[in-house]
């Protein structure tokens, strides 16, 4: 019960600073957000930032609420699952575009039989909120290595190998030519899963 609370005295501001609540609805309707996908952890703030939307006469976006990511023991996925943001999948060696894939499955898949490698554009055509499953998805690791492996196969061996390159010369290693670099990169596409995995395999 009791008034809703939008901002915090803070020292040396007369207003005080704006809580979570209210900053977010401002700044939504100022980047002119028309739809608004949260966890379903969200849920009470949604109403809360309702009555902020009409009080301060905004439009109202689209509100959507998704079941929560999963660890394998059907449990929010939290730090204790080595996950604590999208940076460290980058530095544990997973390629953005193979990222995006396998998030955009989690809790929703394709219809058809199309394969579930797909761009991000592939993907967009075919999203719907309406098909979200209502059930937490659980994070699968498996699946996201077998998604970044397939993503590593179709890389042009010139792009990869600039990646290799850098990860050699951040290493400190010799890179010897440009054409031995490719070929090495040619040997080892196929059976590498995570880019890290070339510290094992050079």
């Amino acid at each position: 019960g009791g008034d809703m609370v939008l901002s915090r005295r803070s020292f040396g501001y007369e207003i005080g600073s704006p809580l979570y609540n209210l900053a977010v609805v401002i700044d939504d309707n100022f980047m002119r957000i028309s739809h608004v996908v949260r966890g379903e952890d969200h849920i009470s703030n949604t109403a809360k930032q309702i009555l902020i939307y009409k009080a301060l006469n905004y439009k109202l976006p689209i509100f959507s609420h998704t079941p929560l990511i999963l660890n394998s023991e059907g449990k929010k996925l939290s730090k204790r699952d080595s996950v604590t943001s999208i940076d460290d999948f980058k530095e544990m060696g997973y390629l953005p575009s193979a990222m995006s894939n396998y998030m955009a499955l989690l809790g929703w898949s394709v219809k058809t039989d199309d394969n579930e490698i797909q761009s991000i554009d592939e993907i967009a055509k075919k999203f719907e909120l309406a098909d979200v499953n209502k059930a937490g998805a659980k994070f699968n690791w498996e699946k996201l290595n077998w998604i970044n492996s397939q993503y590593i196969k179709k890389m042009e061996i010139s792009d990869l190998y600039e990646i290799f390159k850098s990860h050699w010369q951040n290493k400190g290693w010799e890179t010897h030519s440009r054409q031995w670099g490719l070929e090495l990169t040619k040997l080892l596409q196929d059976s590498i899963v995570v880019l890290n995995d070339i510290d094992n395999q050079s």
